[in-house]
């Protein structure tokens, strides 16, 4: 038996580097597919209907504002007594400070003069734009919606970077498998 083992050590070795190959092969192609996966699900429910959110959220601001800057326009609201365009922010607010005590978005009617006071109305809004001096920024909650699209850009490199990695980890297998089948067919 020994000296009929001898003559297909070749073979054996062979057989089993491609094995142990394949096996290593399978799980990192097994762990990157199962990597996308998460990724395109954390897309697909979190980040990308967040990101939705937000640019409706800056869309309704930049109509109710006119792409004036908040404060600015605020402050014509005040210097005004114009409750409606108060009523309009307040309907795309998100802190709940700028509604009245049951949460209900108040009617001109309600409102008295300290509801029309700028810094009334910029509760919980000062996020500093950049290269500016004026500590409000654009849309009042710049920072979740910088965050929202940087994790979502960090979601779809990497998506794109293991898809590239599966494409090519296919057409090397491929390639590996055949060459693995030649130095069998030769050490016989």
């Amino acid at each position: 038996m020994i000296s009929a083992l001898k003559g297909q050590s070749g073979p054996i070795l062979v057989g089993v580097v491609s094995w142990t190959f394949a096996t290593l092969q399978k799980h990192q192609f097994e762990t990157r597919q199962a990597e996308v996966a998460t990724i395109a699900e954390k897309i697909r429910v979190l980040y990308g209907p967040l990101r939705g959110n937000r640019l409706v959220y800056r869309s309704s601001y930049a109509a109710i504002t006119q792409d004036q800057p908040l404060k600015d326009w605020l402050q014509k609201a005040q210097e005004t007594k114009n409750k409606e365009m108060i009523i309009a922010w307040r309907k795309i607010a998100t802190p709940s400070n700028l509604r009245n005590s049951s949460l209900v978005i108040e009617k001109a009617d309600q409102m008295d003069d300290n509801d029309l006071l700028v810094e009334n109305n910029l509760i919980g809004f000062r996020c500093k734009r950049k290269n500016s001096t004026d500590p409000f920024g654009d849309c009042g909650n710049c920072a979740l919606s910088s965050y929202v699209d940087g994790v979502l850009d960090e979601l779809q490199t990497r998506k794109n970077e293991l898809e590239g990695h599966l494409q090519s980890h296919s057409s090397i297998w491929g390639s590996m498998v055949a060459l693995f089948a030649i130095f069998a067919s030769y050490a016989q």
